[in-house]
């Protein structure tokens, strides 16, 4: 009895709404407050972050905690530089590099005033310890500049990645990585998962009880 009390707590515990849904900060580039520097700073090549007239731009993280998460949502600053239409799209990606990277998520069509975007999940992927993700920027025929961190990070810190018109990803060598942030909430069961722990402790009970009778 003491098991399966001690057992039903420690469930009861583990599913509480007060521990779930907990929002992280997997990785960020931002300063203090949020803070990052200007979308003209130099890289590599002498121009600032471009993306866009079918250039993608990447750059990389190894999420470096201790516990699965759920992708929460991702947020960066960026710039239009263009005329036309203020659309972009973004993309979060799981892959020792882009090239052979697994897609995780995908928003289309994103537009909206110069400054911070904030982009929420959708599909709440999986965030694994030690395991390499990507946050990609790309547009068709408009450009648009991705504001740097003001923390002094460089490519050796924020691996970048870019691409033309679909071709293989190249590792380009950045002065200064791109701003950006990415969330993550706890990981919370699905009913059905539930369901089937709940049914395993009163079969464990059930279980008990007859030993004890026979």
């Amino acid at each position: 009895r003491n098991a399966f009390a001690g057992a039903t707590a420690s469930l009861l515990l583990f599913f509480s709404p007060s521990t779930a849904n907990a929002q992280t900060v997997v990785y960020s580039t931002f300063g203090p407050g949020g803070s990052y520097a200007g979308w003209d700073q130099p890289v590599g090549n002498g121009l600032a972050n471009p993306f866009g007239a079918f250039w993608s731009q990447a750059a990389g993280f190894v999420y470096a905690g201790a516990t699965v998460l759920r992708l929460s949502g991702v947020s960066f600053p960026v710039r239009y530089q263009d005329v036309g239409p203020r659309e972009f799209d973004a993309s979060f990606w799981q892959g020792s590099s882009m090239n052979g990277a697994v897609l995780l998520e995908s928003w289309s069509g994103v537009t909206g005033p110069d400054g911070l975007f904030v982009l929420p999940s959708q599909n709440a992927p999986l965030l694994l310890p030690g395991t390499m993700y990507w946050l990609s920027l790309s547009g068709s025929l408009n450009y648009w500049a991705w504001y740097t961190n003001d923390q002094g990070l460089t490519s050796d810190n924020s691996p970048m990645a870019s691409s033309f018109q679909g071709a293989p990803w190249v590792t380009t060598d950045f002065i200064h990585a791109p701003a950006f942030e990415v969330t993550g909430t706890d990981v919370v069961p699905e009913p059905s998962t539930i369901a089937l722990l709940a049914t395993g402790l009163a079969g464990l009970a059930a279980k008990r009880r007859a030993r004890r009778q026979g």
